[in-house]
């Protein structure tokens, strides 16, 4: 079967129009890749060039702590929720209390997670970003006595004075505040002060 010169440009821009088509959905997935499409028929060309991005998942590190069975540091696709982690980890260790947080909260990349005991009365946080916020902070005003012993210089028994000053003086206003529990003073504060928050 024979086809028009007319006939011929228009399967000629049909066909580019798939390509195109094609390409689109192709740029959601893949990166940093080229490519040249064309056609031609009696002279007449259709070709389309550029780049697309060549597939990639993103990956974040988190740490998981507490009651799981294999504690530790693990590499997760990125949006990835506190069940993935704890599933990564072994699954929930015996007297774990899932209940106290959040399993479908997303993780960020360097998050720490605590996976607290039915006998852990300390634990205060019903989300994991109550505990740290996005820049790896430490939220004083929401960790356990686990967390805030994983500060620099911060042992279990100024971590539970800091819990108590919480409770009897409320939350901490600054992060200045916290040189008011004993035991924090200028030396102790400057070597925290970057890795606490308030908020």
């Amino acid at each position: 079967m024979k086809f028009t010169k007319k006939q011929k440009w228009i399967l000629l821009v049909v066909i580019a129009l798939v390509l195109i088509s094609i390409t689109k959905i192709s740029e959601i997935n893949l990166r940093e890749t080229k490519y040249t499409l064309s056609a031609e028929s009696d002279g007449i060309a259709v070709e389309i060039t550029g780049d697309f991005e060549k597939t990639s998942s993103e990956k974040i590190v988190v740490h998981i702590e507490g009651y799981v069975l294999n504690p530790g540091v693990y590499e997760l696709k990125e949006g990835a929720r506190v069940i993935d982690a704890i599933e990564v980890a072994g699954g929930l260790a015996e007297n774990a209390s899932p209940q106290k947080i959040n399993l479908a909260q997303r993780i960020f990349d360097e998050a720490y997670i605590y996976i607290p005991s039915e006998q852990d009365e300390n634990f205060e946080v019903s989300q994991l970003s109550s505990v740290m916020n996005s820049s790896g902070k430490v939220n004083i005003n929401r960790a356990n006595v686990e967390r805030l012993m994983s500060l620099p210089g911060i042992g279990e028994s100024i971590a539970e004075r800091i819990i108590a000053y919480r409770k009897k003086h409320g939350k901490f206003n600054s992060i200045e505040e916290i040189k008011s529990v004993s035991g924090i003073g200028d030396r102790k504060f400057e070597e925290i002060e970057e890795k606490i928050s308030v908020k």
